[in-house]
């Protein structure tokens, strides 16, 4: 399976530059389907450069364009992510623009304020993806008020300063069980559908 991964940069779908570097929602996605599939490989675009910065259509014209990109490049689904920052309607808007113009199977969701807030589900895979004290957090991490301060203070005290590759490790390290728990809002519905693409392809 072939999958075109659109998200909102680098700390989300790794380094334009690196190939064969897989980023933070490659590895979440991997892991969704590590017991369905048994080749996985993904192409990756940043949703700013589909199309011009602001359209009239909004969400519309940046999946239309999605799919087509996805086609293109011979791909047999699509991954969409953004990050709510505190708009409540964007994970409703997102999935009404899907039913316009999706050709193809999907999966889109919402990281509620933002893709950190993923990344703090799991104090656990802190420790584990670069070998440091398990740090406190919040077992909620979607009311988090803004999640992005809190994940960098922990890559600081880490020492981890490639942000993308951070992101990607605690990505890979993630236990998909409590991310969906923790994240029901965001997180859960996404991986639903990301599991639902077995089958549609």
């Amino acid at each position: 399976m072939k999958l075109l991964v659109c998200g909102e940069g680098p700390n989300d779908i790794g380094k334009d530059e690196d190939p064969s570097h897989l980023g933070t929602l490659q590895n979440l996605v991997a892991q969704l389907l590590k017991e369905d599939v048994d080749v996985l490989t993904f192409e990756r675009q940043r949703i700013t450069h589909l199309g011009p910065r602001r359209t009239s259509r909004g969400f519309t014209e940046k999946l239309r364009l999605a799919f087509r990109e996805a086609s293109l490049r011979d791909c047999d689904g699509l991954i969409y992510v953004v990050d709510s920052d505190n708009d409540l309607r964007r994970d409703a808007r997102l999935k009404e623009a899907r039913e316009e113009v999706a050709d193809k199977p999907n999966a889109v969701g919402t990281a509620i304020r933002s893709i950190e807030a993923w990344l703090l589900a799991d104090e656990t895979a802190v420790s584990r993806a670069f070998e440091f004290t398990t740090p406190a957090t919040s077992k909620s991490p979607e009311d988090i008020s803004n999640p992005k301060p809190v994940l960098h203070q922990w890559l600081y005290l880490a020492d981890r300063w490639d942000h993308s590759q951070a992101y990607a490790e605690l990505a890979g390290e993630v236990r998909i069980e409590i991310l969906g728990r923790r994240c029901p809002r965001g997180f859960a519905p996404f991986a639903d559908e990301v599991r639902a693409l077995v089958g549609s392809s």
